[in-house]
């Protein structure tokens, strides 16, 4: 059970290193740091990457080619609403 469990982490982790590999692409360099950057997951580390992402794609629903309902799926479920949110709309 345990060794089934690794297994599927590195699978896991193998699926995701070639679906995130367009962000080192043109800096080798940035991989290192996005592992380094994983492991320690710093509220720094979070907007900085954000940040980057949004400079090259314009957005992060963008870099992920959400459609609407699926963005407004994830804003419903997990974004708190804001005071005075719904009288704006």
């Amino acid at each position: 059970m345990h060794i089934e469990i690794i297994g599927g982490v590195e699978r896991g982790e193998q699926r995701a290193k070639h679906r995130f590999s367009f962000i080192w692409q043109d800096r080798p360099e940035a991989e290192a740091e996005l592992v380094d950057a994983h492991l320690r997951t710093e509220p720094e580390t979070i907007a900085g990457f954000l940040r980057e992402v949004r400079q090259r794609f314009g957005s992060v629903s963008n870099a992920l080619g959400l459609s609407q309902s699926a963005l407004g799926a994830l804003r419903a479920r997990y974004l708190e609403p804001t005071p005075g949110a719904a009288l704006a709309r």
